[in-house]
């Protein structure tokens, strides 16, 4: 299984949780949550962006890296490496931590999840 099956599988589970809205932003598939991104696949891996002290979790696998844009790091968003079928393995309960931890801020708001020049900083 390489990124692109990683990613199927990926995506086939986020399409079964509520209010999940795929979109194609800045050249990349996201999917937002009440009208907020909560992952994007770039780079061959999954952006996600997850709260502490899960966040710091990952960060201990060399498969995670802080997202960066523009060579700087982009708030607390991660990059999570896909190559194989381990790889989804530590990606989805990301993603789904990225999804709750998302949706639970929007609120009620469901304002824009860009500005312009890229995804809102957290």
């Amino acid at each position: 299984m390489g990124p692109e099956q990683a990613q199927a599988e990926i995506v086939a589970n986020l399409m079964t949780w509520g209010q999940v809205e795929p979109r194609r932003m800045f050249g990349c598939d996201a999917y937002l949550v009440k009208g907020k991104m909560f992952a994007f696949f770039q780079d061959e891996g999954v952006v996600v962006k997850v709260p502490s002290p899960q966040r710091e979790q990952l960060l201990e696998d060399a498969r995670v890296t802080p997202f960066t844009h523009q060579r700087r790091p982009f708030g607390d968003w991660l990059h999570l490496r896909l190559s194989g079928p381990r790889d989804v393995s530590l990606a989805l309960p990301a993603v789904e931590a990225s999804y709750r931890h998302v949706q639970a801020d929007a609120g009620g708001r469901g304002h824009p999840a860009v500005h312009r020049g890229g995804p809102r900083p957290a």
